[in-house]
């Protein structure tokens, strides 16, 4: 097949147009067509990695992503999703440095800072967690999951009542649907007793 950059994008929007349709065989189909055209089209290995993880082939998700930056190390988004697919595999270190090359470009982006946040937590770096969820709850106040990961890090691995009972009591007020309301209601009574 004759290169052509163009028909390469094209190919490769279908491919990620399948994808965001949940038709994974056609959006496999698609990429691999573009690179056939254009063995260097960094996108088109991307789509295929983000196939892969949804379809539960963690590692070669990463392989296929990790390829699309090697190529071109500008295609932001890979640094994201190559993110994504390290924290779906619990290898919580990779996704961490993957996400902050990531919010280097974007660092307003608050869901990434919550997944670092989580990662770190998964790591038993609280402090490093704090930090994150503190950064995502700058960007968005009203983040009901950073406030109750917070409260749950500031009373269970540092037993910081106040500041735990802060953000617990917020998570609350933010959403009266939490799956685990009573729970943490139950906590907060908890916490208000020991203060007293």
């Amino acid at each position: 097949m004759k290169k052509s950059p163009r028909k390469a994008r094209v190919y490769s929007n279908l491919g990620f147009a399948y994808f965001q349709e949940s038709n994974y065989g056609k959006a496999l189909e698609m990429s691999q067509r573009a690179i056939e055209i254009d063995p260097k089209f960094a996108r088109a290995y991307h789509n295929i990695g983000l196939v892969y993880q949804k379809t539960g082939d963690l590692d070669e998700a990463a392989t296929m992503i990790r390829k699309s930056l090697e190529i071109d190390p500008a295609l932001h988004i890979a640094h994201y999703s190559l993110g994504g697919v390290y924290f779906e595999s619990r290898r919580y270190k990779e996704a961490v440095d993957a996400f902050n090359r990531f919010l280097k470009i974007f660092p307003k982006f608050p869901n990434v800072h919550h997944l670092v946040a989580i990662a770190y937590g998964a790591q038993k770096q609280f402090d490093r967690a704090i930090e994150e969820f503190e950064w995502e709850l700058r960007i968005n106040p009203y983040h009901t999951l950073a406030h109750l990961n917070l409260g749950q890090i500031y009373w269970y691995e540092f037993q910081d009542k106040k500041r735990a009972l802060y953000h617990l009591k917020a998570a609350l007020s933010l959403d009266p649907f939490l799956p685990n309301r009573k729970e943490i209601q139950r906590l907060v009574r908890v916490l208000e007793g020991l203060q007293q």
